[in-house]
Order: C-alpha cells, then structure tokens, then sequence
C-alpha cells in the first residue's frame, strides 16, 4: 500500500461500527503520514502516534470480542493469525513511536505499518465478517 492511502468505501466491511472505526484509523494514520511527510516536529506528531495505538487497541479489542462471541471451533487457527496481525501493527506503531521520542527516522516504518493495516482491514476483517455471517452472529440486516 503506498503511504498515506486514504479510506474510501472500497474498503467497507459492511458492518457498520467497523467500517466507522477503520474510518478513523485511516484518518489518524493519514494525518500522522502528512505530518512525517512535512518535516513537522516530532514533538507534534508524538500525541498522535499515541493516540492512533489507543484507538487501535480499542478496535482490536472489539473485533477480538466478534471473534470470540463466534465461538466456532472451525475459525480457531484464522482467528489466532488474526489476533498475531493486532500484535503487529502494534509493535510497528510502537517502533515508530520509539524512533520518533529518539528523532530517527520512521518512514520505512511508517510504510510497513500502512500496508500492515490495510492487509489487516482488507484481509482479515473481511475473512471475520465473512465467518461471522457464515455462522449466523451477524445477519444479512447488520450490514450496511
């Protein structure tokens, strides 16, 4: 994914408080991606770093709740590969958060964290809707 790619409706999920959600995230990520691509101070741009991890470790709480309201044996190994992404995309907003208080460079890092979210959104959280359907959890009527 190149760097500071933009939300757009392609990547709806169909369930609505997830797509709201990965609409913020793209948003914060964005705005953090323009503020490195600006030279602004890493000062200014630390804040956000912290609270895009504070949103998305709300988020993956929630869909970790989905996953284990499934409660569908069948999904255990996607589930487990799912959860181990969340823990990547974290690591990598960390390390950037790291480099950034230590005034090193974080573009490379900021690249691979972008492409980390968007397999996770495009990847992994359509596969969670798709099991989360199959299984009746989520009907036709919760989607958008």
């Amino acid at each position: 994914m190149p760097v500071g790619v933009q939300w757009s409706d392609s990547l709806e999920t169909g369930f609505r408080p997830l797509d709201e959600q990965h609409r913020r995230i793209f948003d914060a990520s964005c705005e953090i991606d323009g503020l490195i691509g600006a030279a602004r101070p890493d000062a200014e741009i630390i804040p956000r770093v912290r609270r895009l991890r504070r949103m998305l470790a709300a988020h993956f709480r929630f869909e970790e709740r989905l996953m284990a309201n499934l409660g569908d044996p069948t999904y255990t190994d996607s589930f487990a590969t799912h959860k181990a992404a969340h823990r990547d995309v974290l690591r990598i907003l960390d390390r950037i958060g790291d480099k950034l208080a230590a005034s090193r460079s974080v573009r490379p890092d900021m690249s691979s964290f972008e492409a980390s979210l968007f397999k996770s959104v495009v990847v992994n959280d359509g596969d969670l809707i798709l099991a989360l359907v199959h299984a009746g959890t989520l009907s036709i009527a919760d989607m958008h």
